[in-house]
């Protein structure tokens, strides 16, 4: 056995000996294969060679195999991993390489091996080099089969320990020298120097250019380390007074084991709203522990309990007398709520918590509840203390003018200082960073005032991505007593949604789950209040796309830049947070575009509710989002559409022949309540949006009047006609396609809701659309209506009451008398009966109530024409322009059991009726069954004596039969 190959045993021996002592034990671990990065590129001189290998893997049956045959591998895959290289000896002149392949379990790893060849060389892996402004010492390797000494072209870099200008031979063929580079000179922004490495018996010379500048390369943020967290101080334990005031499962131990999925709640039964509920929290005796600010998580979601008001109080180990420290005045809101002392606190012992006042979802319930309790020492900005002299504010995102290379050089924060090497070169990546964030008004202060649901949570968008686990630097400006936090929230698969308060000036901050970033700045001072800047010097820039200011070639290099799988779209009236891979399939290059639709749709919504009229309209915006289970729905977050639906909501093409989906679900949040959404209207008064909007885009492809159920063009409006006028159904419970009329199981009525969206949309149709350029012109009606509800207080109105204020109130919008449109339609109607809408209430109007509606009608005149129920998308010009029915009897009819008549003979026809004898047996709206609005298809069953057309006044002429 050759030399070599006995100490290539002996090698493999002590590795075996190592690995075995060292191996963990680990029941089912995910494969491991791991190589030092060192040990990933091997040099080798031209004689024959051996050289063993060590790693990490958990696989045992792992292989090795090289690419060439003058280079071969041995393996020992039993216990521990090595591997042994040897490679032949090299008689030629070049420098050859060979690639080993390592693979464990699917993982692979590669081993280039490089042999030098006979001829004298120098190899050096990396030719330039870019380090920042300090002063600082690094090792630079090279390979060579000859004896290289350094040079330097530069007085400012030389090597260190300048012994002969030699290198250390680290390996066979290895060297290593070490140099140190001076600090950059004050007015030298950028300076190079060469490193020559040399042989001159060899006749050798190979050099590596030193780029030394402010910042060195690309701005990455440094580890976070590098700044001081403020300390979580550990809670002990908790009581809770009276001590009863809980439910069972959820007691207030729960706020203090460190999950927010866990909540203290008070007695699911209530409590009288004059009961306080104190939790005492004791924190353990430590000499130097210091309280400056506490935390309350409220409950993830849901209402019931959120804290109102509450007092903080805090007693010591050396004075036990409790202290108040500060109040809490919160919004309703799920997101956490920060206390900071004006004092800090030393050796704290109890820290009091005192509720007097909580929101409650249920009406005339009183509930309290809290997901976590946790208080902290402000340690983070202390660390940086000293540095910030050299900014111009605690954001650290502007240098003091003047600002030189020496005074970058002292800051001793090396995340401090890397910023600031790039703020003095001019080139840090401030964009999405560096922001001034608006002030924008409290959620329910909002709601309050449009009576409507929760616009979005999620304004103030910064562009900025996280990943779990992230450590995130911020800085925060001047908060003038307001609240602000940055909310991470995934619109992807995980869903995670958390939030972090953030104080003046450090905020260093561990991510508990992956999604972009938002900066919560709700408040009722949203008029005075002042824009806070925040400067987030860490996390990935994924941006956003504001279509006021960026073109459509910013939003493709936006998609196509992309990081985060969500990208957060800006308009004037919406914000949307679409999936990047349907943004980029269904509007690429059209981002601004498709805000125009979404805007348009909200802005048409806003002007229906009447807010432009009366000044309430909101600076805060619609929010839609991308959702990976259902179908579409709206909620407490607003709008939320599946990633499967893009091709609808997210195609500008498509949005607009489709806008129905998008304007139910943002409709849905701009009901306005209870006066427009009382029981069996949830999912009716919504849709008056809908169908406003679907005319304005598509008025010959309207849901109502020309979508095809069943083979059956215009059955919804049909099926309003003759359920409500020729049945005389109560309105709200009329049947259609989607519902029979009747009770279910339980005894409850709900009832078609596009058929009872029917009159409200004839409402539009006639006093807006037919009205221009008429007497009756009331394009704003709708307005004035949901501003009467807006300005009335319902607290306590029943839903038949609701349903009356309804009719009055439109009566007052169109200054007309209405009561025989409404007792037509079958909603001024005696009905008492219970109601199954997303939950079940009673319905009840009496006789009486019916008298109050027609008697408080009578100041107003009649309509021109008793026969707005009549009206459709088909026949608005015959109403419009007071058109006459034009036909000649017996033509253009044929057919048998169902009469198709043709619209070339007769015209300006509004609706079709069917008789058997004097009884009305049929109503056909005109253009049933015609995709063009050219023929009516009108039933004629067995029976039946003749069809009338029917003009916008009533007028009757016969088409067919006898009278």
């Amino acid at each position: 056995m050759s030399k070599i190959k006995i100490l290539l045993l002996i090698s493999i021996l002590f590795l075996s000996f190592f690995y075995s002592a060292c191996q963990k034990d680990n029941a089912a671990p995910p494969p491991i294969l791991e190589i030092e990065n060192a040990d990933k590129t091997i040099n080798l001189p031209p004689e024959e060679t051996s050289k063993t290998i060590s790693f990490k893997t958990n696989v045992v049956n792992w292989t090795a195999s090289s690419d060439q045959s003058w280079c071969s591998v041995e393996i020992n895959n039993a216990d521990n991993a090595w591997l042994g290289v040897t490679v032949l000896s090299n008689t030629t002149f070049d420098v050859r390489t060979a690639n080993i392949k390592i693979t464990a379990a699917g993982l692979t790893e590669t081993i280039k091996v490089t042999q030098l060849g006979t001829k004298p060389v120098i190899l050096i892996d990396s030719r330039d080099i870019n380090l920042n402004l300090n002063s600082q010492q690094l090792e630079l390797k090279i390979a060579s089969n000859a004896s290289p000494l350094i040079s330097f072209s530069e007085p400012w870099i030389k090597q260190v320990d300048n012994e002969g200008l030699k290198g250390v031979k680290t390996d066979l063929v290895d060297f290593a020298f070490l140099i140190e580079v001076e600090q950059l000179e004050n007015d030298l922004p950028q300076r190079q120097a060469k490193v020559y490495f040399s042989d001159e018996d060899a006749g050798l010379t190979d050099s590596v250019m030193i780029t030394q500048s402010l910042t060195g390369d690309k701005y990455k943020p440094e580890d976070a380390t590098a700044f001081e967290k403020d300390l979580k101080l550990n809670i002990q334990g908790v009581t809770l007074i009276p001590a009863d005031k809980y439910q069972s499962g959820e007691g207030v131990n729960n706020t203090i084991d460190g999950q927010t999925s866990t909540i203290y709640h008070s007695p699911w039964g209530g409590m009288t709203p004059d009961t306080d509920i104190t939790m005492v929290f004791n924190l353990e005796d430590v000499t130097d522990n210091i309280v400056n600010y506490v935390v309350l998580h409220p409950r993830n979601s849901g209402p019931n309990g959120i804290i109102k008001t509450a007092t903080i109080w805090v007693n010591t180990y050396d004075d036990q007398t409790f202290k108040q420290m500060g109040t809490i005045e919160a919004p309703f809101s799920n997101q956490p709520v920060v206390v900071r002392f004006a004092t800090p606190v030393i050796r704290p012992k109890d820290i009091k918590l005192v509720i007097t006042d909580a929101y409650s979802g249920d009406e005339g319930k009183y509930y309290v509840s809290l997901a976590e309790f946790e208080c902290y020492e402000s340690k983070a900005m202390n660390s940086i203390e000293q540095d910030l002299q050299f900014f111009t504010d605690m954001t650290c995102s502007e240098l003091n003018p003047g600002s030189t290379i020496n005074d970058i050089a002292s800051i001793q924060n090396p995340f401090l200082q890397n910023i600031a090497a790039y703020l003095l070169a001019g080139e840090y990546p401030a964009e999405f960073r560096v922001q001034n964030y608006e002030p924008v008004r409290e959620l329910a202060d909002l709601t309050a005032e449009l009576k409507t649901s929760t616009y979005s949570q999620f304004e103030n968008m910064t562009g900025m991505y996280f990943e779990s686990g992230d450590e995130v630097v911020l800085f925060t400006g001047p908060l003038n007593g307001e609240k602000v936090s940055l909310r991470v929230t995934d619109f992807g698969q995980s869903g995670d949604d958390f939030s972090y308060p953030l104080a003046e000036g450090l905020n260093v901050l561990t991510m508990k789950g992956k999604g972009n970033g938002y900066l919560s700045y709700y408040t009722k001072n949203y008029k005075s209040a002042s824009p806070v800047k925040v400067h987030i010097a860490s996390g990935k820039v994924n941006g956003y796309f504001d279509a006021a200011k960026h073109s459509e070639e910013y939003g493709m290099k936006l998609l196509d830049n992309a990081v985060s799988p969500i990208l957060d779209v800006k308009g004037q009236r919406v914000h949307l947070a679409y999936s990047v891979n349907s943004l980029r399939n269904q509007c690429y290059g059209r981002l601004a575009e498709l805000m125009v639709i979404y805007d348009s749709i909200v802005s048409s919504q806003h002007t229906i509710m009447g807010l432009e009229k009366y000044n309430r309209l909101p600076k805060n915006k619609m929010f839609g989002r991308v959702i990976w289970d259902g179908y579409m729905h709206a909620d407490g977050w607003g709008a939320a559409f599946h990633d499967n639906t893009m091709g609808d909501v997210a195609n500008p093409d498509n949005l607009r022949r489709t806008s129905w989906g998008v304007a139910h679900e943002f409709g849905h949040v701009n009901q306005v309540r209870p006066g427009m959404k009382w029981v069996g209207t949830t999912e009716c008064t919504n849709n008056i949006y809908s169908a406003w909007i679907q005319y304005c885009y598509t008025p010959n492809s309207l849901r109502l009047e020309h979508e095809n159920i069943g083979g059956d063009i215009g059955g919804r409006f049909n099926a309003f006609l003759n359920n409500g006028l020729v049945k005389g159904q109560e309105w709200g419970i009329q049947a259609g396609p989607d519902r029979q009329y009747g009770a279910d199981e339980n005894g409850d009525w709900g009832g078609d809701h596009f058929v009872k969206l029917v009159p409200m949309w004839q409402l539009q149709l006639y006093f807006h659309v037919a009205g221009e350029g008429n007497a009756w012109h009331r394009p704003y009606f709708w307005a004035e209506i949901f501003e009467k509800v807006r300005q009335t207080d319902e607290k306590g109105l029943s839903d038949g009451q609701l349903q009356i204020n309804f009719m009055k109130n439109a009566c007052d919008a169109v200054q007309f008398d209405l009561s025989d449109f409404f007792i037509k339609i079958g909603m001024l109607k005696v009905i008492d009966k219970s109601m199954n809408d997303y939950g079940v209430a009673r319905k009840t109007i009496t006789q009486s109530m019916v008298d109050e509606v027609i008697s408080y009608a009578t100041k107003y005149p009649k309509p021109e024409t008793d026969y707005i129920y009549y009206i459709s998308g088909n026949c608005i010009d015959a109403f419009k322009n007071r058109r006459q029915v034009s036909g000649t009897f017996n033509t253009g009819v044929s057919g048998s059991t169902t009469k198709t008549i043709s619209h070339s003979n007769w015209q300006n026809v509004v609706v079709f009726e069917t008789y058997a004898g004097n009884e009305l047996t049929n109503i056909t709206m005109v253009g049933t069954g015609s995709n063009s609005n050219t023929s009516s298809k009108v039933p004629y069953p067995s029976g039946s004596t003749r069809i009338e057309a029917v003009g916008y006044d009533g007028t009757r002429v016969l088409v067919f039969g006898e009278r």
